[in-house]
């Protein structure tokens, strides 16, 4: 298409993540040891201490392309994003976050459940940037097949710490590879799409940019 929009966006300074996602846009060779400490030390507080260098290993061995946008639509439908001008409070944003995979059969309630626990345990270990969360818990948690809904909010959302949330994703995912493959290219396109994706306030804004 002649008048898509061909510019990429980077920060003056690159992150480790940046960097990475340049090398596999232009087919370059990537340091995957630093990609998968990036990712690792952003899912770090979710896992048992024994889990670490397992999953350290899978991070590092599994392919990973955040420009596959088509990938992510097959996992998030419009019908999975919820609108709602504001919220009581952040257990009442991650449960609507969590509503249409409850209601496709895709978790149960002791998931979204598991996902409230651990905030108030580990603190905000889903919020993946100033005003987005990724929401997840353990596959064994209680999720029993694979998806993405999204709640987008009018009002931001007080999350611990002061984190102010708009968007909140819910992940779900049936075993712990696919777990992490989907939140290393859920997270990773959030990133590469981060200024676009504060301006949306609408499920068809999300949806365009996904397919764009």
């Amino acid at each position: 298409n002649p008048h898509k929009d061909k510019t990429i966006y980077i920060s003056p300074v690159l992150s480790e993540t940046e960097k990475a996602y340049l090398s596999i846009l232009f087919n370059k060779s990537i340091n995957m040891t630093q990609y998968a400490e990036h990712i690792f030390n952003q899912i770090k507080p979710y896992l048992k201490e024994k889990d670490f260098e397992e999953v350290f290993n899978i991070l590092k061995t599994t392919t990973i392309n955040p420009t596959n946008q088509e990938d992510l639509s097959n996992y998030l439908h419009i019908d999975f994003i919820t609108e709602k001008s504001k919220v009581k409070d952040y257990t009442e944003a991650v449960q609507l976050s969590a509503a249409p995979l409850l209601e496709a059969g895709k978790i149960t309630q002791a998931y979204i459940d598991k996902i409230l626990s651990n905030i108030s345990t580990l603190g905000p270990y889903i919020v993946v940037t100033e005003k987005i969360a990724i929401s997840h818990a353990r596959p064994n948690d209680g999720a029993l097949e694979n998806g993405i809904s999204a709640l987008i909010l009018k009002e931001p959302v007080e999350f611990p710490n002061q984190h102010n949330i708009h968007m909140i994703f819910t992940l779900s995912a049936s075993c712990d590879e696919i777990h992490l493959n989907l939140l290393s290219l859920l997270s990773e396109w959030i990133e590469a799409n981060l200024t676009l994706l504060n301006r949306c306030i609408h499920k068809s804004d999300l949806m365009n940019l996904i397919k764009t």
